[in-house]
């Protein structure tokens, strides 16, 4: 969910580190999120130090298309590579509120199935 974040400032977190602080919208509210990985410290053959600092800046969680069924959220980043079910791409593509906040990654048309029998009842409700 890149567009879902921006980055403040930064803190001073030692002499130093500087570290970003980021604002996150996580459903409606806003909150600011200080993130602070220690560094974790690789041997290396030639008697070398490496340093890496890792600072996870996208909140994030993940479900299946299965497992989204039946919810309702606010910000949704939708991959299609593994649909392969009828009614997959509606689901997935219906749990967002807003289509302003659902970014859909890996589309394929040829993917997109849909039910014999909601083709039936969508022909029905057009000659009523």
């Amino acid at each position: 969910m890149h567009s879902f974040k921006r980055m403040v400032q930064f803190a001073q977190a030692s002499e130093q580190d500087l570290l970003p602080v980021v604002k996150f919208t996580v459903n409606t509210p806003e909150r600011y999120k200080f993130v602070r990985i220690e560094p974790h410290i690789f041997a290396h053959e030639a008697n070398d130090k490496l340093v890496r600092k890792q600072l996870p800046i996208i909140l994030s969680w993940a479900l299946s298309i299965h497992k989204s069924q039946g919810q309702t959220l606010n910000r949704v980043k939708v991959d299609l590579t593994r649909v392969f079910e009828k009614g997959q791409i509606y689901v997935a593509l219906s749990r967002c509120v807003d289509s302003k906040n659902l970014e859909i990654v890996n589309f394929d048309e040829r993917k997109v199935k849909v039910h014999e029998d909601v083709v039936k009842f969508y022909d029905h409700l057009t000659t009523l």
